[in-house]
Formats: structure tokens, sequence, C-alpha cells
């Protein structure tokens, strides 16, 4: 649940690989509207798109020059009391860290919404460990979901407004004041889809939002399970 503050008086960008449609984090955008904050999502990866007021700019190639870019850092007044969510592949692109000189006097924030070092060894680990490092030089601070990240990003902030439920937890629609939820994060074994199975048969839909190894993976094949026996489950 996202619960506005509209004294802190701050905006809020989101840098995204994933399009505007596709960014589960457009939620954050449309909240952060809705509080009366100046918002907007950015495309960044094989084109350029700029989201702003519900309003999608055409692609375009990635430069700094782009006349919605442009037009959005105006907006944002140089970044002054701005918010810049960025997570590791949005930010892995030259482009994607030049934004930083539209935006001087904002605050750039690592979204580390996933362990990414879960499931690598050997140079594969290595690369992930120096990407990790370099979005560490170029934020200035960090968010994790999980607890027991922490550790590893010390001092960052602690989204823990979901930290409490346990794997059997089955939250109602009555409870939540919502017949629809969404599944955000990583699809692999470490997906529990005997959970996600159980809460669809309880009257809530799921949306689903993420990336199964492959589309001959285990669990895409669960996925398209999921769906097909549940109506109101979703995959995005």
């Amino acid at each position: 649940m996202v619960e506005s503050t509209p004294n802190l008086n701050l905006n809020l960008i989101v840098i995204s690989s994933k399009s505007y449609k596709r960014d589960f984090r457009k939620f954050l955008v449309e909240a952060a509207t809705q509080s009366g904050a100046l918002a907007a999502h950015v495309h960044a990866w094989s084109c350029l798109n700029v989201t702003m007021d519900g309003v999608e700019s055409a692609d375009a190639p990635l430069s700094l020059m782009d006349p919605a870019l442009q037009a959005m850092a105006l907006r944002f007044d140089g970044g002054r009391n701005t918010v810049v969510l960025t997570g590791m592949t949005a930010f892995r692109s030259r482009f994607g860290r030049s934004i930083k000189r539209l935006l001087p006097h904002a605050s750039f924030v690592y979204d580390v919404y996933d362990d990414f070092m879960y499931g690598t060894k050997g140079f594969k680990r290595l690369r992930r460990m120096q990407r990790d490092w370099t979005w560490r030089m170029h934020c200035d601070a960090y968010m994790v979901l999980e607890e027991g990240m922490l550790p590893r990003y010390p001092g960052a902030f602690h989204l823990n407004n979901a930290s409490h439920m346990r794997p059997l937890d089955l939250p109602s629609s009555k409870r939540y004041g919502t017949d629809r939820v969404a599944y955000i994060g990583s699809i692999d074994v470490r997906t529990d889809f005997d959970w996600l199975q159980r809460l669809a048969q309880s009257g809530v839909g799921i949306d689903i939002w993420g990336k199964p190894p492959s589309s001959q993976s285990t669990e895409q094949r669960l996925i398209d399970q999921l769906c097909a026996t549940c109506p109101t489950v979703a995959f995005k």
C-alpha cells in the first residue's frame, strides 16, 4: 500500500528497461501522480520513450537531446526535490547513466528488487557483482524488498510492507479491500506456485509480473497451467 505524504513535496522519475505498459513500476508513477506529485516513466533500452500524465511519447533513438526527454527535465526544474528510481538493468547502458546530467540535483535510488547473485557462479557471478558495484557508485541510496539483503546493502531503505507474510498466508479480498493483487518478483525455483494457486482459488485475482528462465522452462509451463485453470490469473 502506498501512502501519500504531500508535505514532502517530492517528485518521482522511474527509469526502466521495460516499456511503460509492461513495467510494474508504472503503479508507483500513477500513485505519485494521484498524490499530487510530478511523476514520469522513462523507458531507456533499445529506444527511448517518456510517459507523463499517462501520455507516452513516440519511440525515439537514445539521445539526451530527445524533445520528450528535454521537456521532462524542464518540467522537473533540473531535478530539484526529485527521486529517480532505477534498477540494475535500466541503468546498465551508458545512456542510462548519462541521464544524471539532465537532473544534477536529483537523488538517484538503486532499486534492488531481487538478489542478483542467486543461482549464479563463476564468471557470471563476478560480472553481476561488478554491475552491482557500478550501480552503487552511481546512485545516492539503495532500496531493498527482502530484509535478508540489508547486510549486503547497509543503510538501504527496506520496503517491509509485505515482509510479515508467510508462505501459507492467504490474504482475502475482504481483508485488503481489493479482489486483485500483483505478484512481482523472480520466476524461478523460488516461486511458490502452490501458494499462488491457493490464493487464486480463494477468490483473489492475480497479475503475475516477471520473466521465466525460458519459454520452455518448467516455470513457464506452471504459469500456463495456472492461467488455464484459474481465469482470474493473468501473466503480464
